[in-house]
């Protein structure tokens, strides 16, 4: 079902005292388990990443990345390992450098990519989040295989291309789509690989007026085999 999804990635996720985690009042209003990574702190409320999983977290791990924006805000990569019917599973959300330059970004995605391939070994990993980056780009092209960056090369299966050839799969802005810059990856870590077998955008239209972010989400479905 596109609506309920089994995993899900989530950025810009706000937490204060007068305002709950947001992820955690969605988790607990519709069943899912939860985990945030605080990313930085502002004068009212602190942000950012989150996992839901349908199926209990058996552990959780993050790292910082380099660079920040506008030396406040910084980037985080959030690991959940989940406890799959087939399988466990390691699910990777982020929210990459609005600010940075073309390098820095790709910094950032070789940190995430090292990070994924290190804790993910014989695992079915996948990295999802707004990478604040079109496909186009030295840290995108870098991470599906195309580009070298400090001496390596990415080997991660960009999910929407790979089942809409053709189809830019545009996310941003809601009202106007233009760009993609949110993506669900495939990491190369498992024996076999998962398979992306269908990929939507969803939320694309506005409810009385109203979307449900500034971004379109993506949904995909996979085959996890072991």
């Amino acid at each position: 079902d596109l609506l309920t999804p089994d995993l899900i990635a989530f950025q810009e996720v706000v937490h204060s005292g007068s305002v709950p985690n947001r992820a955690k009042f969605i988790a607990e209003t519709t069943g899912y388990h939860w985990a945030w990574q605080q990313e930085y702190s502002v004068l009212i409320y602190d942000e950012g990443i989150a996992v839901l999983s349908k199926w209990p977290i058996l552990d959780t791990a993050s790292i910082e990345l380099p660079h920040k924006d506008l030396i406040l805000f910084t980037r985080y990569v959030l690991s959940a390992r989940v406890e799959a019917p087939p399988g466990p599973v390691d699910f990777y959300c982020t929210h990459m450098t609005v600010g940075g330059s073309e390098s820095e970004s790709a910094d950032q995605a070789l940190a995430a990519y090292e990070f994924v391939n290190e804790r993910s070994v014989g695992l079915p990993a996948f990295f999802a989040g707004d990478l604040n980056a079109e496909p186009d780009t030295l840290s995108m092209r870098f991470l599906r295989g195309e580009a070298e960056h400090e001496g390596v090369t990415g080997d991660f299966t960009d999910a929407w291309p790979s089942v809409n050839p053709g189809d830019p799969g545009f996310t941003i802005a809601s009202g106007d789509p233009h760009d993609r810059i949110d993506y669900i990856y495939v990491a190369a870590t498992a024996s076999t690989p998962p398979t992306p077998m269908a990929c939507n955008l969803i939320f694309s239209e506005p409810v009385d007026g109203i979307y449900a972010s500034d971004h379109i989400g993506v949904s995909c479905e996979v085959a996890v085999g072991y």
